[in-house]
């Protein structure tokens, strides 16, 4: 919940379009589904909503937090979970349906709806195994695994080798995307907390109303981070140890680069709308 707002999935932006137009199509008869997403390794991949309704990217972040919290029984073809979006109607419960379309669990549906009844399961639980089936036709679950070995968004990319660790939020789109770990951090998840630890200090630094802070730079024993937090976006990166400020700033600025290169993949960048 650090940063307030959604890990979108990278993957290159017809494979996005071409699942996004996928669960569009099965969903937009039915006229009872407010909102559809659809997530791979709980990281958002599509959002459906209808022409005349929007859904505030705080109210996503909430709903994807919140789904990716609760404990889906993996043995069940569905599960209902009611949720109060509260930029959406903060007097309302809406209720998710919630599937898993795969047996590894790695992608999860979710469809909104007013309401939450066995009619409503039957038709929705359909409108399911059709996206399932559709899926499995088009090799989708492939197509989204493969950008595991897109190296285009590998650290090493950028041409740093001080640069161990980043994370880079987007404030206009409330998204962001991290790097994956290099070594020492990589398997080794106590030291990935340790370092996002370090990140939340900096950001409640940066975003003390108290002072003006845009840039904070902290040397530590193991490792050297850096905050800096604009209008449009917010870096937060580890360097090791004993880099300079001015290898530093290079870095940053080769990461501002990376990012606006790539950004078709980072990011969720359009929406398909439903005709309602």
């Amino acid at each position: 919940m650090l940063l307030n707002c959604v890990n979108s999935y990278p993957l290159q932006q017809e494979i996005r379009d071409q699942v996004s137009k996928l669960i569009a199509q099965q969903i937009s008869p039915l006229r009872s589904v407010i909102f559809g997403l659809f997530l791979f390794e709980n990281k958002l991949v599509s959002l459906i909503r209808p022409k005349s309704r929007n859904i505030h990217p705080v109210d996503v972040h909430l709903l994807v937090n919140v789904i990716t919290g609760f404990d889906t029984p993996k043995n069940v073809e569905f599960t209902w979970y009611p949720i109060c979006l509260p930029n959406f109607d903060k007097n309302g419960i809406m209720y998710a349906y919630i599937s898993h379309l795969d047996e590894s669990c790695q992608t999860c549906l979710i469809l909104l709806t007013g309401m939450c009844d066995e009619e409503q399961s039957i038709e929705l639980n359909e409108c399911r195994k059709r996206i399932q089936q559709k899926m499995l036709t088009q090799n989708t679950i492939q197509l989204m695994n493969s950008k595991l070995k897109d190296s285009s968004l590998r650290l090493d990319q950028i041409g740093v080798s001080e640069l161990k660790h980043f994370l880079y939020k987007d404030n206009k789109i409330f998204q962001y995307f991290s790097s994956d770990y290099t070594l020492p951090y990589a398997n080794n998840p106590s030291e990935q907390q340790r370092i996002f630890d370090m990140y939340q200090r900096l950001y409640h630094k940066l975003h003390n109303k108290t002072n003006s802070l845009r840039i904070i730079y902290m040397q530590k024993k193991y490792e050297t981070i850096l905050g800096w937090q604009t209008s449009s976006f917010e870096i937060y990166a580890t360097f090791s140890p004993l880099v300079t400020k001015e290898i530093a700033i290079l870095a940053v600025n080769k990461l501002l680069e990376f990012t606006q290169k790539n950004k078709s993949k980072i990011f969720l960048s359009s929406m398909p709308t439903l005709p309602r």
